[in-house]
């Protein structure tokens, strides 16, 4: 998988063929996140914008589904193994997948709309979507100023799997795993909108109103109950968003913790961004399951030549194992 800024450099100085090439050469997928396709969404520069949509969403990759659709997909079966109480008696599955067919289907689809830079349709969620992107941003600034008066330095290299948070509620008595904490918060917050991506992909099989009724059970669910290896979507995104409290916040903050829910599904990612490997090095030494190697690429006129390189030596270790 390539970082989203590797697609800028492929754009402003080319390479794109070649590196297709090498990667068919070598028997190695590319694969590109919808959330890459985001982020470039929001690039204001017209040419730019629609160069790099050109190759990012170029039919010859490996399109990853949304992380909300896999973040979905595992939450519901932890449902079924822990709370099957919580499914639908009668599951109705036509809008999830209508959904679906639109991230999977060859003409007409998002990625077809992202290749010809067609603007999404002005929807409730698509309006909340760019306010949201801008609340984490904030988000993630206010995390970080937290950091610099009530942490120590040194807490930043923690064990991931030894970080823990104490959950304001007296009523949770021992302090739980950090992600579990943040995954919490991040389903009941979505499971409060009608337009949310996690509403969609789960509504036609999960009674979401039971779940928040049963608020006790819910929150017990994510403290205590699920597995981090058959949750490793939330895992990831909660080990980036703490190792993003020690450093600098920028725009593409928020987009790399999305990206690193799919670092469970491919077996390296490139990116120019020496934190972004950083964090992910770590998820790959830290975490109770398999993740991405990370790959450091150079960034500018060197980039092809240096994901060649990178391919060459996927697929020469491929072949050995």
């Amino acid at each position: 998988m390539l970082d989203t800024n590797l697609w800028r450099y492929l754009s402003d100085f080319g390479g794109f063929e070649r590196v297709m090439s090498v990667a068919q050469e070598n028997r190695v997928a590319i694969s590109v996140a919808p959330g890459t396709v985001f982020e470039i969404r929001e690039l204001k520069d017209d040419a730019t914008r629609k160069a790099m949509l050109r190759l990012a969403a170029d039919p010859r990759l490996n399109r990853l589904m949304p992380e909300a659709y896999s973040e979905a997909e595992d939450f519901k079966s932890e449902v079924r193994r822990l709370r099957p109480k919580w499914l639908r008696e009668n599951p109705n599955m036509k809008e999830v997948n209508r959904l679906k067919y639109s991230w999977t289907r060859v003409k007409g689809g998002f990625w077809e709309r992202a290749r010809l830079d067609i603007a999404p349709p002005v929807t409730d969620e698509s309006m909340r979507g760019a306010t949201e992107v801008d609340a984490a941003r904030r988000e993630a600034i206010a995390l970080r100023e937290i950091v610099k008066t009530q942490y120590k330095p040194q807490e930043a290299e923690i064990p991931l799997t030894s970080v823990y948070y104490a959950p304001p509620d007296d009523s949770w008595a021992h302090p739980v795993e950090y992600w579990r904490a943040g995954a919490c918060y991040i389903w009941t917050s979505e499971l409060m909108y009608y337009t949310s991506p996690y509403r969609e992909w789960i509504d036609g099989e999960v009674d979401h109103i039971e779940m928040l009724w049963d608020s006790q059970s819910f929150k017990s669910f994510w403290y205590y109950e699920v597995k981090a290896e058959n949750m490793k979507r939330q895992w990831l995104r909660g080990a980036f968003e703490y190792l993003q409290r020690w450093y600098k916040v920028t725009s593409g903050t928020p987009g790399d913790s999305l990206l690193a829910s799919h670092l469970a599904e491919v077996d390296s990612v490139l990116s120019a961004d020496k934190n972004f490997v950083r964090f992910a090095e770590r998820c790959h030494k830290e975490a109770p399951f398999k993740t991405a190697t990370a790959i450091k690429i150079a960034a500018g006129a060197a980039t092809a030549d240096e994901i060649c390189a990178a391919l060459n030596d996927i697929g020469k270790a491929s072949l050995s194992d």
